[in-house]
């Protein structure tokens, strides 16, 4: 198995002297002390709570400590990489979350491969969503919406001048029919 290389570690002394807490700072190690204290956890066979933010930065502190499934089977690399592929690349949202977390574990997580498949998984996702949507998002086609606004400010000629129709509720403005600001006039 890897090591934690001297330079890589920092001893922090703790000043409270009632909680005689000491605790050591991770500089340079990938993912920092969560990805360390997850793998601790994994060791002494504690419960893993894995999320997507938290599935990045253990993958490469797994890869930097050496945790191998030549070393036992189901070590944590196959199993961060089966959460990895079977929970977090199948929801856009928690891929976009793996990869916010890549940012600091480069080039490590890009060289594992974990950056590409995060955004390999966006950009599918992306590519199978229908034509008026993106992740549920409703998305308008530039014609489409330049036409729509079109028969939206011909429906909304008064007196000729032109009124367009405010997207969200004007505090004091009703529609042009029964408003009475400026230059709009009454219908008959």
């Amino acid at each position: 198995m890897g090591e934690i290389r001297e330079e890589e570690a920092d001893l922090v002394l703790q000043e409270d002297e009632e909680a005689e807490v000491h605790r050591i700072r991770l500089l340079e190690f990938p993912g920092g002390e969560e990805a360390f204290e997850l793998t601790a956890k994994f060791y002494y066979s504690v419960k893993l709570d894995l999320t997507p933010a938290t599935a990045a930065p253990l993958r490469c502190a797994v890869e930097r400590l050496g945790m191998s499934d030549d070393h036992s089977d189901d070590n944590l690399v196959s199993r961060a990489d089966r959460f990895i592929s079977q929970t977090v690349l199948r929801n856009p949202r928690d891929a976009i979350r793996a990869l916010k977390s890549c940012e600091g574990l480069l080039p490590l997580a890009d060289d594992l491969g974990l950056v590409s498949r995060c955004v390999d998984a966006v950009a599918a996702k992306a590519v199978a969503s229908t034509p008026t949507t993106l992740f549920g998002w409703p998305i308008a086609d530039d014609d489409r919406a330049g036409e729509r606004q079109r028969r939206q400010e011909r429906r909304h000629r008064r007196g000729g001048h032109l009124v367009r129709r405010p997207r969200w509720p004007v505090l004091g403005h009703v529609h042009p029919c029964h408003c009475r600001h400026e230059g709009a006039r009454r219908r008959p």
